[in-house]
């Protein structure tokens, strides 16, 4: 259940905090995307809704394209492998991960926040 616990959290704490933009109602399944303030998109993986909760276990968010910076490194791993749901182009969305993504697992709800907070504040590449 630790990404029902990180959907909640960046719904109700981040979004506000960071200024993120939710992109989908919260219901949806699989992966929800959000918009930060310079425009970049990312998604969180939350897995299937059972019993009115998501059941993927870990937290894992797929990104535009970055490198982490070396702090965020310990308590990030870079998965190797993308994300392939359909869900990662929705031209409608804005929302383009598809073929170029860095895909993230990180281990719990403050290095979620470290993590979204660098990348609700980095400028977005041109």
């Amino acid at each position: 259940m630790q990404a029902q616990l990180a959907l909640d959290h960046v719904r109700y704490t981040l979004c506000p905090r960071f200024g993120l933009t939710a992109l989908d109602q919260p219901l949806r399944t699989k992966v929800q995307y959000f918009r930060t303030v310079a425009g970049r998109v990312f998604g969180l993986r939350v897995g299937d809704l059972l019993n009115g909760r998501f059941d993927h276990k870990t937290i894992e968010l797929i990104l535009e394209p970055v490198s982490l910076p070396a702090g965020l490194s310990t308590r990030c791993e870079v998965l190797d492998r993308p994300y392939r749901g359909s869900s990662t182009r929705q031209p409608t969305k804005g929302v383009d991960l598809k073929d170029a993504q860095t895909r993230v697992r990180v281990e719990g709800l403050v290095a979620l926040d470290e993590l979204l907070g660098w990348y609700a504040a980095a400028i977005r590449a041109a």
